[in-house]
């Protein structure tokens, strides 16, 4: 890696990480990059908000709050276009005091370089104030979810939207010095509903692979860890992960408890409701767990046979490098999780179900197939490509080639 000045002689240039904070998806990528950083010299301040607020908190990071922006929901956590269009507005605003809060963080802090994931408002900062922008963009076209079949007009107005969106938002994240996508390259591609043929071909772009915070390399063997979590060794595994919004989660892990609960006298369950910040009852019975929160979820993911999942690309990604088959429930109208998750059964490594249609049976069925020996030989030839890339090196030596630039 590029050397970094001695901390003797002058402070340590400072990283100025801006994930987007619907969910924990983007923070959690940004974590890892984050406790590198800081290994190789620098030091790094947050700005974000809504869920990762707290959960960047916790990981012991300086963190600034700016205004949030976030999509119209229903009750059940899915996306709610006409909620989201009445809203634009007041979104509109809240992006122009978003950018404002960001300009004025970076004029006191004067970063050596502001790294954004999948937000607008820090590169129009940097880039107004001169200082490097790198980007973590993984969804470089966005498209809109539909909950019905749609007449002509209304799929009329969605292409134009669609169009209106890849050209505004592609115009700010060119502005960016680089471009990570953190996913495969074609055509081992998770989000490829939401990649651009015009965008791709821009020479900023850099296909490192997906962040993984921990590698299956780092951890115990399998059946130690399957030990330590006292899980019957004449069962199979099947580990329940569930990103999204908390009216999502809420949503989900009730559903699911009740379908899965079927199935227990066959397999061992751990559910994670993903609410860190919830403190709900949980449920601990032999062979059956729920849980708000697993902090040491790539160890639980190690021990597993299977995952459950949304259809959330890091759920995807992380499956893939520990070699583990998938089951994706996608968030309902949630187009990105239902591309991702088609995405992972076009290569093989993943089945999917829909919320609506979920019951024991289908599920069983499903479970059946997904834990096959020509399931699995799928998922490990797939494992065995993904092992090449490594995005957390790839970003912080990116860093420190900009970082090193601006103190010549």
């Amino acid at each position: 890696m590029t050397e970094i000045p001695d901390k003797r002689h002058q402070p340590s240039p400072l990283v100025y990480l801006a994930p987007c904070g619907i969910a924990l998806g983007h923070a959690g990528r940004c974590i890892p990059i984050a406790k590198k950083l800081v290994a190789e010299g620098f030091d790094v301040v947050f700005s974000t908000y809504g869920d990762a607020v707290g959960f960047v908190e916790r990981e012991g990071f300086r963190t600034l709050q700016v205004p949030t922006i976030r999509m119209g929901e229903r009750e059940d956590g899915s996306f709610d276009f006409n909620l989201t269009t009445l809203q634009g507005p007041q979104q509109i605003q809240n992006l122009k005091d978003q950018v404002r809060a960001e300009y004025t963080q970076m004029k006191v802090l004067r970063p050596s370089l502001v790294v954004s994931d999948s937000r607008l408002s820090p590169i129009i900062a940097a880039k107004t104030l001169g200082i490097p922008c790198l980007l973590l963009l993984h969804q470089l076209k966005v498209l809109i979810p539909h909950r019905t079949r749609l007449g002509i007009g209304r799929r009329l107005l969605k292409i134009v939207a669609e169009r209106v969106m890849l050209e505004g938002l592609g115009a700010v994240w060119s502005r960016s010095d680089l471009i990570f996508v953190p996913d495969f390259p074609p055509p081992l591609t998770i989000a490829k509903s939401n990649m651009h043929k015009r965008f791709l071909r821009n020479r900023k772009i850099r296909f490192v692979g997906p962040v993984i915070p921990i590698l299956p390399s780092e951890l115990p063997s399998k059946s130690e860890i399957r030990r330590k979590l006292k899980i019957d060794p004449s069962r199979r595994l099947i580990y329940a992960s569930i990103g999204g919004t908390v009216d999502e989660k809420l949503e989900i892990t009730r559903l699911l408890e009740r379908t899965l609960e079927k199935l227990s006298d066959e397999y061992a369950f751990i559910i994670s409701r993903g609410l860190p910040d919830v403190n709900m009852p949980e449920r601990r019975e032999d062979n059956f767990l729920v849980v708000n929160w697993i902090p040491n979820r790539f160890e639980v993911l190690k021990a597993a046979d299977l995952i459950i999942g949304r259809g959330g690309h890091n759920t995807v990604a992380e499956a893939i490098y520990y070699g583990v088959p998938q089951i994706h429930i996608p968030s309902p109208f949630h187009s990105e999780h239902e591309s991702n998750a088609r995405s992972a059964v076009e290569l093989g490594v993943a089945k999917v179900l829909q919320q609506d249609l979920l019951s024991g049976e289908a599920v069983r069925e499903a479970v059946t197939e997904a834990l096959s020996q020509d399931f699995r030989r799928r998922v490990e030839r797939i494992q065995a490509k993904a092992s090449s890339f490594n995005a957390v090196q790839s970003v912080v030596e990116a860093a420190e080639t900009f970082v090193q630039s601006q103190l010549k």
